[in-house]
């Protein structure tokens, strides 16, 4: 197969580019090349700005036909139109990929493919909504496919319910004894490893069965939030203390907390259980998953390297000062130092914890908006 990924440098995207290489196809990826480490040495790298280029800047770098393009990008329907436009005449099979947070609330457990579609309470999910509907409205040239990823990871990528995108800082917050959040003990949520999801995903490339159809690429693996932290606390021989906050608080103090609350409310608030028969039965290939309690290896492996342990202090000021109040109103008694920059030790340097003091008292951020509108003249 000729395959054209477009985005194809993040978790999902690199398995499925490096199962296609491995069955000897041609993958060719499009992006900006930023990440330019975690892409294939055997894929054909097309450097450009889906964004921003125009469509004949676009058309000029691409080939004239492929068998399947993957569209890892699209997030709203005005970006999905300009990528069929320039696609849809130029391929076999256009796979977009959705998102398995479209399913509403109201829909009974476990989701399936053809449950509601509604998620008003987190506009990312909304919008993965409306893109899928104008897919199913347009009128293409080619076959469509959508397909629905739950929450991933591997090798890079941890799967936490509330962290930044550097997932080392939570990491790091473990080894220095800093509360973490979570918002539900018993919320439960399903765990798919990015080499998994490749076989799904990949096992629907020019299959005749997917044509025309959605699937949601989701394993057998469920669990809680709670657990996911306990399982990687006690893989670093380390203790943890949890501060759950219930949702109704998140709701109200959204504005100070640090971190998207909209995700919660739409997604890792909520149950997020599936039924996944239909990708499994479309592709039998699709099983044997891997465990979080094994593939958590590979990744404790890889943030082993120095280079990999980023630690998002502003988002750790954040979420401490959040804390602070939350622990304040309640009642709750917590050791001060951990949520201070002394948790950190010898860890931190002078910039980092300037940094964190700035966005941990509300006093101190006010007065460094201050200094950068002055400095900004």
């Amino acid at each position: 197969m000729d395959i054209l990924m477009i985005g194809g440098s993040g978790i999902i995207s690199s398995e499925i580019c490096n199962l296609a290489i491995e069955h000897g196809d041609s993958v060719s990826i499009f992006n900006r090349g930023r990440r330019k480490e975690e892409i294939n040495s055997k894929a054909n790298l097309i450097i450009g700005d889906m964004r921003n280029e125009s469509v004949q800047s676009i058309t000029d770098k691409i080939m004239s036909s492929y068998d399947v393009v993957m569209d890892f990008i699209s997030y709203t329907p005005e970006q999905l139109r300009k990528t069929i436009d320039i696609f849809s005449s130029r391929c076999k099979q256009f796979v977009f990929v959705s998102s398995a947070t479209v399913y509403s609330s109201d829909a009974p457990l476990p989701f399936k493919e053809d449950s509601k579609l509604e998620n008003t309470k987190w506009k990312y999910a909304q919008d993965k909504v409306d893109c899928e509907n104008f897919l199913a409205s347009s009128e293409l040239s080619c076959e469509y496919t959508i397909i629905r990823p739950y929450v991933t990871y591997g090798r890079t990528r941890i799967p936490l319910q509330i962290a930044p995108l550097e997932y080392y800082t939570i990491i790091n917050r473990i080894k220095c004894h800093k509360p973490i959040i979570i918002s539900g003990e018993h919320v439960e949520c399903t765990l798919t490893n990015s080499k998994d999801f490749a076989i799904g995903a990949y096992g629907l490339l020019l299959n005749e069965k997917a044509y025309g159809e959605a699937f949601h690429i989701t394993g057998d693996y469920r669990t809680t939030w709670k657990e996911v932290v306990l399982c990687l606390a006690e893989k670093i021989n380390e203790d943890v203390e949890f501060i759950n906050i219930p949702m109704q608080y998140l709701q109200v103090h959204k504005k100070y907390c640090g971190f998207d609350v909209s995700e919660i409310l739409g997604d890792k608030g909520r149950n997020m259980i599936f039924d996944n028969s239909k990708i499994k039965r479309v592709v039998p290939a699709f099983s044997n998953f891997r465990r979080l309690e094994e593939a958590l290896d590979d990744s404790l492996k890889y943030f082993e390297k120095k280079s990999h342990q980023r630690v998002n202090y502003k988002w750790d000021a954040e979420v401490d000062c959040f804390i602070a109040n939350y622990i304040k109103r309640k009642g709750i008694i917590i050791d001060p130092i951990m949520l201070s920059e002394l948790s950190y030790g010898e860890t931190i340097n002078d910039k980092d914890k300037k940094m964190y003091l700035e966005y941990r008292f509300p006093v101190n951020r006010m007065i460094g908006k201050v200094k950068r509108k002055i400095c900004r003249g």
